[in-house]
C-alpha cells in the first residue's frame, strides 16, 4: 500500500521516525507532535507498549489517521496523530464542554489589539461636540433643545487604564444616538434634540459624590441662562461602586432623571434612589442564573482522561471587598450556588475592612494564584468565578500562568460583564489552559438568534469606528456601546413626552419615566414597567464563551428579541420547573 505522501507528511511537520517506546513518551506530552511509528518484518499480534488516552484538545492540528502496511517482509509505516497505536481512535467525549473545549488561546484574535487611548477618546467626544453644535443650531431656529449630562471616570490616557475602562465604547454609544436623534428632529416636530455635556468623575468614580453636588449647585445657582443649556437629565453610571452610590442620592434628592448604563449591583437602587432607573439586569439576575449554568451544565475539565466536561462542584469565589459590585455579587452567587463555595478576598492596595471574617486576604497576584491553586487542586471539579475588576484579573491569569503549578490541566472561569472589556482584546492569546465564560448585555452579531435592531446597530457602530479612528476595534462584541445607545434613547423619549410642552421642567422628566415605555434597541427589547423605577423587565442577559470563533454566546436569557420571556426560557434563564 506504500509509504504516506510527503505532501501528507509535510502537513504534518514533517515527524521524524519513531519506534513505539518513544512515540508512548511523545503522545503523553500536553503539546505533542504527530508521530511516525515504523513497523519492520515483525508480527502484527506482537503486545505494543500501553499508552494512556490522549485529550484531543492539546492538538494544534486536526485528527487525522493514515496508515500503511505492505504485507510478506514490506516495510509498514503509520502518521499517527491523536490514536492509540493498538489502533483504536478515541470518539468524541460522553459530556462534551458546553461551547467547545478549546481555550482561550484559539480565539480567531492572535494578537492583542493595539490601543490608541487618545485618538478613541477624542474622536467619541469630538462627534459629540459635533451633535452639539447641531442641536444648538436647531434651537437657534426655534426648536425645543435641552441638555444631558454623562458622567464618565477619568479621560484614559495609557494603554493599561484604556484596557479596563468602558468609557470610550459607552461614549461612542452616546455619540451614535445623538446624531440619530439630530438627523430626525429636522424632520420631526415631536423629537427634542439634546446635547451631551461629558463630565470626568476621577480615576473609578472617586469624585462621583462631588461632581454630582457640583451638578446640583449649578441648577441652583441661576448661570444656565439659556433654555438649552438646562439639565434635564443624567446618563450614569457605568460601575457600581460606594462613590456612585452616594452620587445617585445627590441626585435623587434633587430630583434630578438618572438613568444607568451598565452598572449592576442590586444595592444602587435603594430607597432614598427614586430617580434612578437602572438600565441593565441586577447582579441578583446575573447570579442566579450563573450559579445553575456553573453547577448543573458542563464546564469543567474532567480529570479522569474521558474528556469532556462536568458540572462545577465547588465555586472559588475571587473578590474585591471594597468593592461595592464585587461584594454584591460575591454574596449573591454564594447564596445561589448549590455546591459550596470558598471566598477569596483579592485587593491589590491592601483595602479589607470589608472583607468576611475567616476568609483569606491577599493582596498580590502570586499569592492570590498560590491561594487558587491549593484549593482547586483539593476540589478539582471547581470553578473560578471572578466577581472583581479586569485589571485585577489580567494580573491574576498572567501570575497563574508565571507560576505554573496548577495549569497542567484546564481552568474554568467565569465572570461579569466587566470583563468583556478585555476578553476580547487578545489578552489571552497564549493561555492555552484557561477555558473563559462570562457575560454581556448584547447578543453577538454573529448569532442567528440576534435582533434586527442589534444587527442594525452593529453596523452604524462599524461604520462609526472606521470612518473616526483607525487601527483594530477591541470592543465590537462588547456591550457598553450598546447599551448607553439604549439608555440614552430611553432619556431622549422622556424628553419627547414632556418637552411637548415648552414649559415643563426636569420634575415633569420623572414623571414621564414613571409612566413606563417599551421599544425595540440594541440590547434587545426594552421595556420599562409603569409605576417603578426598576430595570427593564426580561433584560438581556448573555453568557459567552471565549473560543476558537471568538465569544459565542452558549446562554441566552431574556428579552434579546421582542416577545420572548425569562420565563418561556429553559434553565438556566428559568428557574427549574417555571418554564
Amino acid at each position: 500500500m506504500g509509504r504516506p505522501s510527503d505532501t501528507l507528511l509535510a502537513e504534518l511537520g514533517g515527524p521524524a521516525e519513531s519506534n513505539l517506546t518513544q512515540a508512548g513518551l511523545q503522545l503523553t506530552q500536553k503539546d505533542g507532535r504527530p508521530v511516525l511509528v515504523t513497523f519492520r518484518d515483525e508480527p502484527l499480534t506482537r503486545h505494543g507498549l500501553p499508552i494512556p488516552q490522549v485529550n484531543p484538545k492539546t492538538f494544534s492540528t486536526s485528527w487525522q489517521t493514515t496508515t500503511s502496511l505492505v504485507t510478506g517482509g514490506a516495510v509498514a509505516c503509520a502518521a499517527v496523530l491523536g490514536v492509540w497505536v493498538a489502533g483504536v481512535v478515541q470518539g468524541p467525549p460522553a459530556h462534551p464542554c458546553v461551547g467547545g473545549d478549546d481555550s482561550v488561546a484559539a480565539s480567531a484574535r492572535a494578537e492583542p489589539v493595539e490601543v490608541r487611548p487618545k485618538e478613541w477618546y477624542d474622536a467619541a467626544t469630538g462627534a459629540i461636540r459635533k451633535e452639539n453644535k447641531r442641536a444648538e443650531a436647531l434651537a437657534a431656529a426655534g426648536s425645543t433643545v435641552r441638555t444631558v449630562v454623562a458622567f464618565e471616570s477619568n479621560r484614559p490616557t495609557t494603554e493599561i487604564n484604556t484596557r479596563f475602562d468602558g468609557s470610550i465604547p459607552e461614549l461612542r454609544g452616546i455619540a451614535l444616538w445623538q446624531r440619530r436623534l439630530n438627523d430626525e428632529a429636522i424632520s420631526d416636530d415631536t423629537r427634542v434634540p439634546l446635547r451631551v455635556e461629558v463630565r470626568s468623575t476621577g480615576a473609578e468614580f472617586r469624585d462621583a459624590e462631588q461632581e454630582a453636588r457640583k451638578l446640583v449647585a449649578e441648577q441652583n445657582d441661576g448661570s444656565r441662562r439659556k433654555p438649552y443649556e438646562q439639565v434635564i437629565g443624567v446618563l450614569g453610571y457605568s460601575q457600581s461602586r460606594d462613590e456612585t452610590r452616594a452620587a445617585l442620592k445627590v441626585l435623587s434628592a434633587a430630583g434630578i432623571p438618572t438613568v444607568g448604563t451598565t452598572a449592576t449591583a442590586d444595592e444602587m437602587l435603594d430607597g432614598d434612589n427614586q430617580s434612578y432607573w437602572p438600565f441593565a439586569p441586577a447582579n441578583s439576575t446575573e447570579s442566579r442564573i450563573g450559579a445553575d449554568f456553573a453547577s448543573k451544565f458542563d464546564i469543567v475539565e474532567r480529570r479522569n482522561g474521558e474528556g469532556g466536561c462536568t458540572p462545577a462542584e465547588q465555586a472559588v469565589i475571587v473578590q474585591s471587598p471594597a468593592d461595592l459590585y464585587s461584594r454584591s455579587l460575591t454574596g449573591k452567587f454564594s447564596h445561589d450556588f448549590p455546591g459550596s463555595s470558598q471566598v477569596i478576598n483579592f485587593a491589590q492596595n491592601g483595602d479589607f475592612r470589608r472583607a468576611p471574617a475567616g476568609t483569606p486576604r491577599v493582596s498580590s497576584a502570586h499569592d492570590l494564584a498560590e491561594t487558587v491553586c491549593r484549593a482547586l487542586k483539593t476540589q478539582p471539579n471547581s470553578v473560578v468565578v471572578w466577581s472583581a475588576r479586569a485589571r485585577d484579573f489580567i494580573a491574576f491569569i498572567n501570575a497563574l500562568n508565571a507560576q505554573g503549578t496548577c495549569i497542567e490541566d484546564d481552568i474554568t472561569v467565569l465572570g461579569g460583564n466587566e470583563l468583556t472589556m478585555v476578553a476580547q482584546t487578545g489578552s489571552f492569546s497564549d493561555k492555552r489552559w484557561l477555558r473563559l465564560y462570562y457575560s454581556s448585555h448584547r447578543m453577538p452579531v454573529t448569532d442567528k438568534r440576534a435582533s434586527e435592531k442589534t444587527r442594525e446597530f452593529v453596523e452604524v457602530y462599524d461604520r462609526f469606528v472606521r470612518d473616526t479612528t483607525h487601527g483594530a476595534d477591541p470592543w465590537r462584541e462588547d456591550g457598553h456601546a450598546a447599551v448607553a445607545y439604549d439608555a440614552f434613547h430611553v432619556l431622549s423619549r422622556a424628553a419627547d413626552v414632556t418637552y411637548r410642552d415648552k414649559h415643563a421642567d426636569r420634575r415633569s422628566m420623572l414623571t414621564a419615566l414613571t409612566s413606563g415605555m417599551s421599544f425595540d434597541g440594541a440590547t434587545g427589547y426594552v421595556s420599562y414597567q409603569a409605576g417603578a423605577n426598576a430595570a427593564p423587565a426580561d433584560k438581556t442577559l448573555v453568557l459567552l464563551r471565549q473560543g476558537a470563533k471568538g465569544a459565542v454566546s452558549v446562554v441566552a436569557c431574556g428579552a434579546y428579541r421582542q416577545g420572548l420571556t425569562t420565563q418561556g426560557q429553559a434553565p438556566p434563564c428559568a428557574a427549574e420547573g417555571k418554564h
